[in-house]
């Protein structure tokens, strides 16, 4: 049975925006304009999860959830406030026993994860802490297996294109002055840099998850820089006849970062971009000020793109969306996970707009300096 949220704010435009971030989630929506019409609809339905404004007539949100505690107790409680009222929020904790409060405007994403959360919250109410132990060792297993499936393929893939056309070279088969001898070499050469490709990604991933990582910030030229990712993608670019652009606001000038780690984490995006791309498609990077003091760069494909249900793990480690070994398209799962540790552990953070069989934008906003 779907779970059941319930909205609760005076303002009509303010439900419609909340209704729109959970509307490709699973939830049955509830929506009230006043606590006591939410009181009314917690008295003919099961609600899991209630979000309500602080500021309403009659009733505050917070005298609404100190109701609600004593009537439904193991309702998720969570409240939206515009408002620095800190007696407000006392209130909601103490009285209300409310799970969290977000400030408006809220981030789309941090409501979702916060009401994803929530659910878990409501649903383990009732479990013992031996279920729930169990049942997160369940899942680690699960992830680990999956990992090791994905990664021993990946690595067996590489390895056996380069064993075999070793041994057919080795054995003297074909003439070493023929086109097809350079073309088994330059097979093998493509495979070896892509078994190396895996293994600086696991090493990468395991520095940053042990806070190993190091920065050495310098002037950053982005013209240089960009060409620089363009030039290790030419032979793939070329393969697939993609029309690759670099487009760089003319304002953005002083920017002071670590030039090989920020080369690093585009060339994960454009190495997607291009793996997703059709024949024939486009990759474009656009570089801009996001603010005063950030920038932010886009690397935007007209590829396969990505379900929105989807998007929410594209960053996790060991993560991808297609996980069987008939895959289509192969990889680890590391390059959006390196990314994005790369870029928060600057200050800055990392997202994707996605529109499913018409194309993806990664972006990456940054401090200049």
């Amino acid at each position: 049975m779907e779970p059941v949220l319930l909205l609760v704010d005076d303002e009509e435009n303010v439900l419609a925006a909340l209704k729109r971030v959970f509307v490709d989630d699973n939830y049955k929506i509830l929506t009230a304009n006043s606590a006591s019409e939410g009181l009314k609809l917690l008295e003919n339905n099961t609600v899991q999860i209630i979000i309500s404004d602080q500021r309403m007539p009659v009733m505050t949100g917070s005298e609404f959830f100190a109701e609600v505690r004593k009537l439904y107790p193991e309702t998720i409680r969570i409240l939206l406030t515009g408002y620095s009222d800190f007696d407000a929020i006392k209130d909601a904790i103490n009285k209300g026993n409310i799970y969290k409060y977000l400030t408006k405007p809220w981030n789309n994403t941090s409501l979702q994860e916060t009401v994803k959360d929530a659910l878990k919250a409501y649903l383990n109410q009732n479990k013992s802490k031996e279920i729930i132990a169990e049942e997160a060792k369940a899942e680690t297993t699960r992830l680990q297996n999956e990992f090791l499936t994905n990664m021993s393929h990946e690595i067996r893939t590489p390895l056996n294109v380069i064993l075999g056309y070793a041994k057919i070279l080795d054995g003297g088969m074909i003439d070493p002055n023929s086109a097809q001898y350079k073309q088994f070499l330059q097979n093998i050469l493509a495979n070896s840099q892509e078994f190396s490709y895996l293994l600086v990604n696991i090493l990468d991933l395991a520095q940053l998850q042990s806070n190993k990582i190091e920065f050495n910030p310098e002037s950053v030229d982005l013209v240089i820089l960009l060409n620089e990712v363009k030039a290790m993608f030419n032979q793939q670019i070329s393969t697939k006849e993609i029309k690759f652009e670099i487009n760089i606001d003319p304002s953005l000038t002083h920017i002071v970062k670590d030039h090989e780690k920020l080369k690093k984490v585009i060339c994960h995006y454009v190495s997607n971009a291009i793996k997703f791309s059709k024949k024939g498609g486009k990759v474009e990077i656009t570089a801009h000020p996001e603010s005063e003091n950030q920038f932010r760069i886009n690397v935007k494909d007209d590829g396969i793109g990505i379900r929105e249900k989807e998007i929410k793990d594209l960053f996790i480690p060991f993560k991808q969306l297609d996980m069987s070994t008939t895959k289509e398209y192969r990889g680890a799962g590391l390059g959006l996970a390196i990314t994005q540790r790369i870029v928060e552990a600057q200050g800055g953070k990392v997202g994707v707009e996605s529109i499913f069989g018409k194309g993806s934008t990664f972006y990456l906003i940054l401090p200049c300096a």
